[in-house]
């Protein structure tokens, strides 16, 4: 969870640390997590 806190707090620092295409996973991921309803700290 904790590479999901650091994606939510600072996204551009995210890109530039795992590269686009693995930003976008972990916003995949999250987002996904979001709509099923596992992960409920993300807003």
């Amino acid at each position: 969870m904790n590479f999901l806190a650091r994606l939510r707090v600072k996204p551009q620092q995210v890109i530039l640390v795992y590269g686009k295409a693995r930003a976008k996973a972990a916003l995949a991921g999250a987002l996904w997590q979001r709509m099923t309803g596992l992960e409920a700290s993300i807003p």
